[in-house]
């Protein structure tokens, strides 16, 4: 059974600028576990955290009364300004996901996590950001591969959902935070990577992008023939190139044939 965690959240905070330095503080996760892990005779309560759609750090606390330390864990939490989200459980490469996420897609070990990232401000683009992503879609819809209606884009069997409010599940954006997370399997394939870097690529340059593997390393978006995002995709550049240069990914190459002269040429 997968493990279960009690999942809070702290909002970004716009600070002051103080010799020279911006004291804002990012959003941020934390969760603990249901449960407890034993090892080596001694028990342990499991936390998890980091950024809301990525807590790929992991603390193991020492206890003899868990469901006291627990309480006492999360009460510290709650002083911090941290606010309770939901039960939910964290796939190996840091992404929470409601309980209802379908299973075999948290299983696959091969899975890309990605997350988008914003500094604090970030509602005043809420608008952009919806509009960049279903500008992306419909060329993906104009080739038979999306599928779009109101807050919800499906790309052949993958689906992001945008909505205003936080953690709705899996491959979801908040375009009021700016901020989402998800999971893009092996079977599902380089589409979706393509989509979601087309649709960011609009984006400001405050807004950041990162996809990973389900150890924690990070994929750089390179589609040159021996990268390691076409290598997970076991695909060659040329069976991506249309639709990369559809989305203004690829500059296009230019056909000699549509450009070669009708009659023979005698400039020489």
């Amino acid at each position: 059974m997968e493990r279960q965690y009690q999942l809070f959240r702290r909002e970004s905070a716009q600070g002051q600028i103080i010799q020279g330095k911006d004291t804002h503080e990012e959003s941020s996760a934390w969760a603990i576990a249901m449960d407890t892990e034993d090892q080596a005779g001694s028990t342990y309560l499991i936390v998890r955290y980091g950024s809301p759609g990525k807590l790929d750090q992991t603390q193991y606390l020492p206890t003899n009364n868990p469901g006291r330390d627990r309480l006492r864990a999360i009460q510290q939490q709650e002083t911090q300004g941290y606010r309770y989200i939901g039960q939910f459980g964290i796939h190996p490469g840091g992404c929470p996901y409601r309980q209802e996420t379908n299973q075999a897609l948290l299983s696959d070990d091969s899975a890309l996590s990605w997350e988008l990232t914003s500094p604090p401000g970030a509602s005043q683009y809420a608008g952009m950001i919806q509009r960049c992503f279903y500008d992306a879609a419909r060329i993906l819809e104009a080739q038979g591969l999306a599928t779009l209606e109101e807050h919800w884009i499906q790309i052949q069997d993958w689906s992001l959902s945008m909505t205003t409010t936080t953690m709705e599940g899996i491959n979801h954006v908040c375009t009021k935070l700016g901020e989402g997370s998800g999971l893009i399997t092996h079977t599902q394939g380089l589409v979706p990577v393509l989509f979601l870097r087309a649709a960011t690529k609009r984006f400001p340059e405050v807004f950041t992008l990162t996809v990973a593997q389900s150890d924690g390393t990070l994929v750089p978006f390179d589609l040159s023939p021996d990268s390691t995002l076409l290598h997970w995709a076991n695909q060659e550049q040329h069976d991506i190139r249309p639709l990369a240069e559809a989305l203004g990914l690829l500059e296009a190459r230019i056909n000699l044939e549509t450009v070669a002269p009708a009659a023979p040429n005698y400039y020489f």
